[in-house]
């Protein structure tokens, strides 16, 4: 019983152990205490709700876009006896931020994980009180507001937050400044995704000793603000760095957020942060994104030379490095200086979901990541293919490639009508499928012609070495 019980896929089973005729129907689909149960009806609820450890409660909608069963818990508090629903709960995950008379019943020690999507401000005052319930056993806390930009939650999470002594992963959004000072102080903290936004906190500095995974939100303009907190920040042991660069004036284009050129980053932005960047020695991984799809391509302003990599050419240990929406000038050496930079690549996205990227980057100067990165699995580059190329580079010959990259996405487009250059890509990455990105509806699609060309090229190859 106790393995059965232990994981709950939803929260009606344990409504439906209650007798028949003490439950009934609201509103059509939302199950409800219609009759008092006795004292051994919740006798036996409670025999199985002390078994539950995790509990998943989403929103249920079928293919007719009718709502799942829900739970009437003003009518279970009304009824239910006592004051811990969920004795052993341990593990809480939902999307119904809107559920706050669960929380009371619920949320509370022994609770180790909570993830609450699509949370709404009149949930989080409730939500407040109860964090401070299981404030020294709650170890991983996700709070993903409501809408297509984050809201920013309230300052009374953030002060229940400050209670909070185990935490090790916090994903969040408007933390107050002593909230970020307590965290600092929490030696068992490895992982913290936050907004930065209260400035007067980030020119002292804050020491996370135990910090591995962090990811940062912005909407300013200058960079001064993330810099600040980056070089401020004492973490020797930072593995995983995001910066997520939020513009705050997105269009929507077939339901998709679009970025303006006037909302990118200027390349001073880029290079700023990735200098800061650079400053964490332990770094394997890092991203900048914008979250959103360029609508066209940027202005000189917004464009970055390949120098603001040069910071980073100095951490070997780089394994992701993923600046994909960074609109980059990239030439024919910069690959060849990357790749012997950052011998553990596993995956590098270089400007490939920008329009029309600037680049003088042709396929065959692909070559030196074969070489020098050997297991590199994910590519993403802006190639050029220059009228008349004959693919007449030098390649490994079919069949003994030991690339072992499993997808390479390039974002101009040329690529797909050149039957040549897909062929000289398959020939020097026989595992990879080449996708294209279309910056028109921000869809990925197949090259079409790629497995054609590789086989007739192969052919081709095969013809000229057996004389047939």
């Amino acid at each position: 019983m106790d393995v059965v019980w232990r994981r709950l896929p939803t929260v009606d089973h344990l409504i439906r152990v209650l007798p028949e005729n003490t439950r009934g129907r609201k509103l059509e689909r939302q199950l409800t205490i219609v009759k008092a149960p006795s004292r051994a009806d919740w006798q036996r609820f409670d025999f199985y709700a002390r078994r539950v450890q995790e509990l998943e409660y989403w929103l249920e909608v079928d293919d007719c876009g009718d709502v799942g069963p829900e739970v009437d818990w003003d009518s279970v508090i009304r009824h239910y006896p006592g004051d811990h629903l969920l004795p052993n709960l341990r593990v809480f995950r939902s999307d119904q931020g809107f559920m706050h008379e669960f929380y009371s019943l619920a949320i509370r020690s022994p609770v180790r994980l909570l993830y609450l999507d699509y949370m709404w401000l009149d949930g989080e005052v409730s939500l407040a009180g109860n964090l401070e319930q299981c404030a020294d056993t709650l170890q991983t806390l996700t709070i993903m507001t409501v809408g297509w930009e984050p809201s920013p939650i309230s300052d009374s999470i953030s002060r229940a937050i400050s209670r909070c002594s185990a935490l090790i992963s916090l994903y969040v959004d408007s933390l107050l400044p002593e909230t970020i000072r307590h965290l600092s102080q929490l030696p068992s903290l490895t992982s913290l995704h936050f907004a930065l936004e209260r400035g007067e906190l980030y020119a002292t500095k804050l020491a996370f000793p135990a910090l591995e995974d962090l990811g940062v939100t912005t909407q300013y303009k200058s960079p001064a603000l993330l810099v600040s907190f980056l070089e401020n920040l004492a973490a020797p042991n930072l593995r995983e760095l995001e910066i997520d660069y939020d513009a705050e004036e997105a269009t929507h284009v077939h339901g998709i957020p679009t970025l303006r050129e006037k909302d990118f980053a200027h390349a001073m932005h880029v290079e700023a942060v990735l200098l800061a960047a650079a400053t964490f020695p332990s770094l394997i991984s890092i991203k900048y994104s914008f979250d959103i799809h360029p609508e066209r391509s940027p202005s000189p302003p917004h464009i970055c030379s390949s120098s603001v990599l040069r910071p980073l050419l100095a951490l070997r240990n780089l394994e992701t490095v993923k600046l994909s929406q960074v609109p980059l000038h990239l030439m024919a050496g910069d690959i060849d200086v990357v790749a012997q930079a950052w011998p553990k690549l596993r995956t590098l996205r270089l400007g490939d979901s920008v329009n029309q990227a600037y680049s003088s980057v042709e396929v065959q100067h692909l070559l030196p990541l074969v070489r020098f990165c050997p297991d590199l699995e994910d590519l993403g580059l802006p190639l050029l293919v220059p009228k008349g190329w004959t693919c007449a580079t030098a390649r490994p010959p079919f069949g003994e490639s030991r690339s072992r990259l499993k997808a390479l996405h390039v974002s101009n487009a040329g690529i797909e009508f050149s039957a040549r250059a897909a062929a000289f890509l398959a020939s020097v990455f026989p595992d990879a499928v080449l996708y294209g990105f279309s910056h028109s509806d921000g869809t990925v699609f197949r090259l079409r012609e790629t497995k054609d060309a590789f086989v007739e090229v192969m052919k081709s190859e095969l013809s000229r070495r057996e004389g047939i």
